[in-house]
């Protein structure tokens, strides 16, 4: 099947609108508040006044203002420090204090792990970002267990679980020990393909860094489930496939099959090919800079050939270089592919 390939050359024009409104006065329809003389933050142990007091938007010698201080209540929440944030405002010296009252979150004092043998605690600690004397955020204990998850899943370790369990130290501190079960690592024993006729399961697993284990796994360090690894392989085979011409090819989520014995791993990769494209015309619009005589000298792409991402990449690539040698830094180049 034939398509048109159409370069949009885009030279940005960038223009500065400038809006100038004049500033009226407010007009007060009840009785103005009284003005804040003085800003007080308490509650605070260990995080400075300072750094709360330089993100308030209500300002001593400011009439009290209830948007401001809902504001500033908001944005002390967000710094991630406190579990509650609260507001009092009390006469002070002709007018009004306002003072925040903040509810720090514990400190961790300790963090160490249970039910590790395969690496030291030394080695796991460098895999996660947590440490004594940080504050006890749920959101970063969650996300230091998920990282130690995928340093035993990178290792081979697929079915490991670890699971933080957090523990009162005393009044405002805290243990976070993670639990680890590593279970046995689970090899890698058949990659299997399954929709594919066009293009071999031989050149698709060619195309994959994640391999079966075998005798020269243990050289290779392949052989292992690894997801970051598995995620880049469905680009490169989507890769291979748009290199050959077939622009509709899809590939699902792949399919794991753990064996009865939890060592070995069956992986199932389901594609569909679609219909094989050829280029039968190349346009170029939107150029006036150069002309479309000098333009195509830079572009391999070729009427009816099959189509080529790899080549179409390359002249884009081309394309780019010419105008930004020559000032035009901001030059866009589209490709429309188009039936």
């Amino acid at each position: 099947m034939g398509d048109r390939l159409v370069f949009k050359i885009n030279c940005l024009v960038v223009s500065f609108l400038f809006v100038f409104i004049n500033a009226l006065p407010m007009r007060a329809y009840s009785q103005e508040l009284p003005d804040v003389t003085a800003i007080e933050v308490r509650g605070l142990k260990r995080i400075e006044e300072g750094s709360i007091k330089a993100k308030l938007s209500q300002k001593i010698g400011e009439s009290l203002s209830n948007e401001k201080t809902s504001e500033d209540i908001k944005t002390i929440f967000k710094m991630g420090y406190f579990d509650d944030v609260k507001v009092n405002v009390e006469p002070f010296e002709g007018g009004l204090k306002v003072i925040y009252v903040v509810d720090e979150k514990p400190t961790i004092i300790k963090v160490d792990f249970q039910g590790n043998k395969e690496y030291e605690d030394s080695t796991l600690k460098e895999k996660i970002t947590l440490t004594a004397g940080a504050i006890s955020d749920i959101t970063l204990i969650n996300d230091n267990a998920t990282k130690l998850r995928a340093y035993y899943e990178d290792e081979g370790f697929y079915l490991a679980k670890v699971v933080p369990v957090i523990r009162k130290a005393g009044k405002r501190e805290e243990v976070v020990t993670y639990q680890i079960h590593e279970g046995d690592k689970v090899k890698i024993r058949h990659i299997n393909v399954e929709g594919n006729k066009v293009i071999s399961e031989g050149k698709i697993k060619g195309a994959m860094k994640t391999q079966e284990r075998d005798w020269l796994s243990f050289v290779l360090g392949t052989g292992y489930y690894k997801r970051d690894e598995m995620k880049a392989d469905i680009d490169r085979i989507r890769d291979l496939y748009y290199n050959n011409g077939y622009l509709q090819f899809s590939i699902a989520e792949p399919v794991l099959k753990i064996s009865d014995d939890k060592k070995d791993m069956t992986l199932l990769l389901r594609v569909s090919e679609g219909q094989q494209f050829t280029v039968s015309s190349i346009e170029i619009s939107g150029n006036k800079i150069y002309s479309e005589e000098e333009l195509r000298k830079l572009i391999k792409a070729t009427a009816g050939v099959v189509f080529d991402k790899s080549v179409l990449t390359k002249d884009i690539s081309a394309l780019n270089d010419k105008y930004s040698n020559t000032g035009y830094a901001l030059v866009s180049i589209d490709p429309d592919l188009l039936p």
